[in-house]
């Protein structure tokens, strides 16, 4: 779901449960509840009213269509190969799987976080590391790169569109006082 469906569904039912603490209050015979349903039914009150409960129910029927449409898992496989049995594809995870295998190999790399995306030119990576300050950091980086472009192209067959290593933080390593 995506964060504007999140925002709407958080709104929707954030009034939803407001009407219906409106309505439990009237029914149990508040008086302002009462008083203020009463205004709700004056002329120059109901077309808003009319109004609003429209467009809450199209976002209604909004929520529910997006709460039953299957979730795309095209984004979630790429296409490896098309055979005449059938299509071979492989997720996204083991393509990050991988990754963070081959990168975690490298020495003086304390952490690795890969996220593989799919884009319109293919399939990008994106390397966030952790390492130590004893390396060279644009050496390991397009070490890196080269190793990781190599190494999924090996495995998947997969032609990667960019490899991006961005370097988080450095570990100084202090040394144990016993």
């Amino acid at each position: 779901m995506r964060p504007l469906d999140r925002g709407l569904l958080f709104l929707y039912v954030l009034v939803a449960n407001a009407a219906a603490a409106l309505f439990l209050l009237a029914i149990g015979g508040w008086a302002p509840a009462l008083d203020l349903l009463d205004y709700l039914n004056v002329v120059a009150a109901r077309w808003g009213v009319v109004a609003g409960l429209g467009a809450f129910f199209l976002v209604g029927l909004w929520l529910l269509v997006v709460s039953l449409s299957p979730t795309s898992r095209a984004g979630s496989l790429a296409v490896i190969d098309e055979t005449p049995l059938g299509e071979v594809k492989v997720s996204l995870a083991a393509v990050e799987s991988l990754v963070a295998k081959v990168v975690s190999s490298f020495p003086g790399v304390k952490e690795v976080k890969p996220r593989v995306i799919p884009t319109p030119q293919g399939i990008a990576v994106e390397i966030r590391l952790l390492t130590t300050a004893s390396v060279s950091l644009p050496t390991l980086a397009q070490e890196i790169q080269e190793k990781v472009q190599q190494t999924v192209k090996e495995v998947t067959g997969l032609d990667l569109s960019r490899v991006r290593v961005m370097l988080e933080n450095v570990v100084t390593a202090r040394p144990r006082v016993e």
